[in-house]
């Protein structure tokens, strides 16, 4: 058996996401010779390092060539269609009248200015799966000497493989320098992303993951797939809406797309697609490696306090505010007319409600209110603080008395 030496590799350097009042663009390159990569087009700063003398050059800028390239991410997305199990998918069917609570579809997600990232990993991601299919052929090949090499020489009839042992122990260091030249490029493959805002964000941010955690102790998280009006006389209710609910976790997690330091926080999605919370972005990852890159400036999450009709069991961390009854009048006193009637707990959880103009759109629910009121506090100020650090404020003390209020 032969093995393929593959001849090309492109090495993708690592990639800086600069923040600006237009969005992100993002460099990459040497000190003092880097590409910037935007919305608007590609430009290239040549400076001395030292000097503070440098020179830029426009070298692309998007134009009409945008339908183009749209058309080419498509023609990739075409091409790398691949089966998906169904019990491997998230979908969720609502019953007809029901309101699905529901984003759109990720290739409608990402933000303007990360798009020519999200195309640089796209090709990054297309490269690494040429080279673990290069991989696994080169390890094989290497277990598969390795083995035959050591029959033919513990053999009774070594003496006949002398030929065929000799052409095994010159090729095997080859094929092994193979597997960890494959290796290398495998890893270098890997686009690592570093957010540099400044380090009023960064602890800021720092507190959104610490809000997070305080999230994940909830005992129950449902998210929130869909709603249904009520006809408060028909069905003899207090209740103003239906909700369809299903449990969840808040977890952290790591993703191959996306190499930044520590781990994201992800919000698990039943009728979609999870979402990722990096500094400065969201990442939508999808079954099929389609994905979303969103500019946390651009997508809200709001926390509010709400009161539940709890028909299920109580969680154990939640609060009970009060009663009413399975079939209620409108006063919310109990409708005598059926036997057998009873008192249904009203709780007070938390609700999380995600938005943003390219089509995102998730609500969950939580067994307690302070923790969704408070992460959502706390993430507006980080989207203030990615703000301030567009604009270049130098002066972030307002966030900064506004958490200490927070955390008193």
């Amino acid at each position: 058996m032969g093995l393929r030496f593959r001849q090309t590799f492109t090495l993708f350097p690592g990639v800086r996401l600069n923040i600006g009042k237009n969005g992100f663009s993002a460099s990459f390159g040497a000190p003092g010779a880097t590409v910037n990569v935007g919305k608007r087009g590609i430009r290239a700063t040549v400076g001395i390092p030292g000097s503070g003398i440098s020179y830029t050059q426009d070298l692309y800028k998007f134009g009409n060539q945008q339908q183009q390239q749209q058309q080419q991410q498509q023609q990739y997305h075409r091409q790398n269609l691949r089966y998906i199990d169904p019990q491997a998918t998230n979908y969720y069917v609502p019953d007809e009248g029901d309101h699905m609570i529901q984003s759109a579809a990720v290739e409608r997600l990402t933000s303007e200015g990360l798009k020519p990232l999200r195309d640089l990993i796209i090709t990054a991601n297309a490269q690494q799966k040429e080279i673990r299919a290069d991989l696994l052929e080169a390890r094989q090949e290497k277990i598969r000497q390795t083995d035959l090499l050591q029959r033919k020489k513990t053999s009774l009839f070594r003496r006949f493989y002398k030929k065929s042992i000799a052409a095994l122990e010159e090729s095997l260091p080859v094929v092994r320098a193979e597997v960890e030249r494959l290796e290398e490029w495998e890893e270098n493959t890997k686009i690592r992303i570093e957010f540099d805002a400044g380090e009023h964000c960064a602890y800021v941010y720092g507190e959104v993951v610490q809000a997070f955690e305080g999230l994940r102790q909830c005992s129950h998280i449902w998210d929130v797939t869909s709603e249904s009006d009520v006809d408060q006389f028909r069905d003899r209710t207090t209740a103003s809406r239906y909700l369809y609910r299903k449990p969840v976790q808040f977890d952290f997690v790591s993703n191959d797309l996306i190499q930044f330091e520590g781990k994201a926080m992800r919000f698990q999605n039943v009728n979609g697609d999870d979402i990722l919370i990096y500094p400065g972005i969201a990442l939508i990852p999808r079954a099929d490696g389609v994905f979303a890159l969103v500019d946390l400036r651009e997508l809200n999450i709001t926390g509010v306090s709400t009161r539940f009709i709890e028909s299920d069991s109580v969680p154990r961390d939640s609060e009970v505010v009060g009663h009413t009854w399975f079939k209620a009048n409108k006063d919310g006193g109990p409708d005598r007319r059926f036997n057998g009637n009873y008192q249904i707990p009203i709780c007070k959880y938390g609700e999380l409600n995600f938005y943003s103009s390219t089509g995102i759109r998730e609500q969950y629910q939580l067994s307690q209110s302070k923790p969704a009121n408070y992460f959502g506090a706390i993430f507006a100020m980080y989207q203030e603080a990615l703000q301030q650090a567009a604009d270049k404020n130098e002066a972030p003390g307002r966030v900064a008395n506004q958490l200490q209020h927070l955390g008193e």
